[in-house]
């Protein structure tokens, strides 16, 4: 029969030992659980998964980490203000509410050379916006010789309603909404 296992208690003294010192930061290592980079570094303590911000806030005595330890509070983000995510120093470490860590999160999303590459990148893959199609457009989508793909790109719509167009007469403009169901009915 296996030996019980007993979980670990971590101290100040045991996380402190385990970051590394990089002038005011302490640096958490980079790899995690399975192996590779995490932004929420987490680590068991006493038989369950946590973050470590939060814990190291709670060995420091920080009563908004002891109250959500105890679930006696709703739980909050532990972030780092360095910007460095692996930072766990006490001067770099602030709690966030849900709504202050999602808005703190938009404003990175939105700056930096990240989303310019993000909004270069949805650019070049969307094609170019054109309104809805004439009357004269369409009679010279139908009378055109050109092939469906090159009428698409002429004329900035989708293969896929060049190909409608040619395939049924072009809806017939009704007096009312009501109107078109008649022909339809063959009445």
């Amino acid at each position: 029969m296996p030996k019980p296992r007993t979980p670990k208690v971590h101290t100040l003294a045991s996380l402190t030992a385990l970051c590394a010192d990089e002038g005011d930061c302490l640096i958490w290592p980079g790899v995690g659980p399975q192996r590779k980079k995490v932004t929420r570094p987490t680590i068991h303590h006493a038989g369950v998964r946590q973050s470590v911000r939060r814990l190291f806030a709670a060995l420091r005595g920080d009563p908004r980490a002891l109250a959500e330890q105890a679930g006696t509070a709703d739980p909050g983000h532990w972030a780092a203000t360095c910007g460095d995510p692996h930072c766990m120093a006490e001067a770099h470490t602030v709690r966030r509410s849900p709504g202050q860590h999602l808005q703190a999160a938009r404003t990175r999303a939105n700056t930096g050379a990240s989303n310019q590459v993000r909004i270069a990148k949805i650019a070049r893959t969307q094609r170019g916006r054109v309104g809805k199609l004439t009357d004269a457009q369409i009679a010279a989508i139908l009378a055109s010789p050109l092939g469906i793909q090159k009428e698409a790109k002429v004329h900035g719509v989708s293969p896929a309603l060049i190909a409608r167009m040619r395939r049924r007469n072009p809806a017939l403009i009704a007096g009312t909404v009501w109107a078109g169901l008649g022909s339809r009915a063959g009445a």
